[in-house]
């Protein structure tokens, strides 16, 4: 699959839509023997991170952190994060 069929594929493995979505990257590595896309973005206040497998779509790993906001709603990296979330793709 192509770069922007990754990012469909986590948007909507995230239940996303493309309009939510702010992308900070989206990579094309090698991992643990495959080519992969790392995916990252962000939509209502939570931070995606994925990991999907180029050849096929299939998404080998997916994290989910919920940012902490701070007064006026805004995100501080100082604030931290409320909780973390990561959940292996099944197999």
């Amino acid at each position: 699959i192509g770069r922007a069929a990754a990012e469909e594929k986590a948007l909507l493995d995230a239940g996303v839509s493309s309009a939510d979505a702010n992308f900070g990257y989206t990579d094309f590595d090698f991992e643990k023997g495959s080519f992969v896309y790392e995916v990252e973005f962000t939509a209502n206040g939570i931070e995606w991170e994925y990991v999907i497998k180029a050849s096929d779509g299939t998404v080998l790993s997916r994290r989910a952190k919920v940012q902490q906001t701070c007064k006026a709603g805004e995100y501080s990296p100082a604030a931290g994060y409320a909780r973390s979330v990561l959940q292996p793709a099944p197999h």
